[in-house]
């Protein structure tokens, strides 16, 4: 019988002893969790904020998290992962817990001066026209527009030989000698790409270069010359003359400014419904007038009877501001009457819906069967079935669906290796760009209804933009 207690006594004290060396932080599966921050890299200007998310791949709640920064000069970082930008440089920002319960997961920022541009996408400039016979003397303004069909400001024009054909800070040409050159713009802040024009400079025979300054009066011609548009929208005419001569002294006119009204620069601005000529012309007599007929068609609202407010996120899963949900319900409520836009209307009704009851492939499924087109179940599938119709640009058009794919960091639950389409695994249907800013309709499982989400740099959520598709 001693013996017998003896034994539960040992056995009970060894008990009690490998219990008491067990670590206290130890998880319930006795693993060190796994955790990952988003993004990975992050581009910041001098003085931006950011909050930066992290996760566990195991999908359980995070406490007791440290964050550090290996240079805090650069970029500090508090408590909760909201980053300052300080100066220009770069830093590591690393996430992760004192008592050893996960590993670490780090995020490289890159702080850049605050007189940068802002990050936007490289806008598509073209010069008009690509080639250009001058006579030495002659001068000529060159047009340079924006496939976006935006404003452009801040231009640098350069000459590849001044020598031959000099270029003010405007475009305008002026040919000096026989030769040729190419004649480049862009912008420096590297907003948009460059276009070029080759200027080929001819001797001026019969005459000298004087008396080109005796031409009679030069015919103009704006263009378009006619233009449909709605309130509030903007747009710049362009004006040449036809015999490629140099245009300056230019005065502009509406009929109608209380329709449109235009600026010096024959910048017109819509403002109410209805028509209105507007005339160029130079106001020394030198040319004769032309003229684009305006035509403004009042902005159609139709209500949205979903509740969007308290649904729309930033890229970070913040909440937007009230002044953004208000932008981005007027342009859901301006959404038209075309194929495209009725089914974003229908995607947008359903913002709130429970994520139980449709996840991120049933919603790009239910839009785009308002489009007669029967997509499969799953988001690769999906993928697969769209593949045809991908954007070869790389930039999503307005209800095309965004497919995604986990982050090289994050395991999916295929195991080691990703066995679905292009590892597709996520779907969101392109809402379009609100006062500059990209927006998806997305099912999310973090959120857990149906919300309209802000994404940039072909990221979506932290996932990766495989491609865009649309049809």
């Amino acid at each position: 019988m001693k013996k017998t207690m003896l034994k539960f006594i040992t056995l009970l004290l060894a008990a009690i002893m490998l219990l008491s060396a067990a670590p206290a932080f130890a998880v319930e599966d006795g693993d060190v969790r796994i955790i990952v921050v988003a993004p990975k890299k992050l581009s910041l200007k001098e003085g931006e904020r950011y909050k930066l998310n992290v996760t566990a791949r195991d999908g359980g709640y995070l406490s007791g998290l440290t964050w550090e920064s290996s240079d805090s000069s650069v970029v500090s970082v508090d408590s909760s992962g909201n980053l300052t930008a300080h100066k220009e440089g770069s830093a590591k920002v690393k996430v992760y817990t004192k008592d050893g319960s996960t590993d670490s997961s780090t995020c490289r920022v890159t702080v850049t001066s605050s007189k940068s541009s802002e990050d936007k996408e490289i806008r598509i400039i073209v010069v008009d026209p690509k080639k250009l016979t001058l006579s030495e003397g002659d001068r000529y303004k060159l047009n340079v527009s924006a496939r976006d069909g935006g404003y452009l400001s801040g231009l640098t024009w350069e000459s590849s030989d001044s020598s031959v054909v000099s270029v003010d800070s405007s475009g305008n040409l002026t040919a000096h000698k026989e030769g040729s050159a190419k004649v480049k713009v862009y912008s420096k802040d590297g907003s948009t790409d460059s276009s070029t024009c080759r200027v080929t400079v001819e001797e001026k025979k019969g005459q000298s270069s004087s008396a080109s300054e005796d031409k009679p009066v030069r015919v103009i011609v704006v263009s378009p010359k006619k233009l449909s548009l709605m309130e509030e929208d903007t747009y710049k005419l362009s004006v040449s003359a036809k015999d490629g001569s140099y245009l300056s002294g230019l005065v502009w006119e509406s009929d109608n400014p209380e329709v449109v009204k235009v600026d010096s620069n024959g910048n017109l601005t819509a403002l109410k419904k209805g028509s209105a000529k507007i005339t160029v012309h130079a106001a020394d007599g030198s040319t004769d007038s032309s003229a684009c007929r305006v035509t403004v068609e009042r902005i159609k609202k139709t209500p949205i009877k979903a509740k969007i407010e308290g649904y729309i996120y930033d890229a970070n899963y913040n909440r937007v501001s009230s002044s953004t949900e208000a932008a981005v319900r007027e342009y859901c409520e301006r959404l038209g009457d075309s194929r495209i836009d009725k089914m974003l209307r229908r995607a947008v009704e359903k913002v709130g819906t429970p994520y139980s009851t449709m996840d991120c492939s049933q919603m790009s499924k239910y839009a785009y069967s308002s489009l007669g087109i029967n997509l499969p179940r799953v988001s690769d599938d999906q993928a697969e079935a769209m593949i045809k119709y991908k954007r070869d640009s790389g930039k999503p058009e307005k209800g095309d669906i965004c497919f995604m794919k986990f982050p090289s960091v994050v395991k999916c639950s295929c195991g080691d290796k990703c066995r679905r389409y292009m590892q597709v695994h996520h779907a969101a249907v392109y809402l379009g760009k609100i006062d500059g800013r990209t927006y998806v309709v997305d099912s999310s499982s973090t959120i857990g209804s149906v919300i309209i989400r802000e994404f940039y740099s072909n990221t979506i959520a932290g996932m990766p933009v495989v491609f865009y598709a649309g049809k």
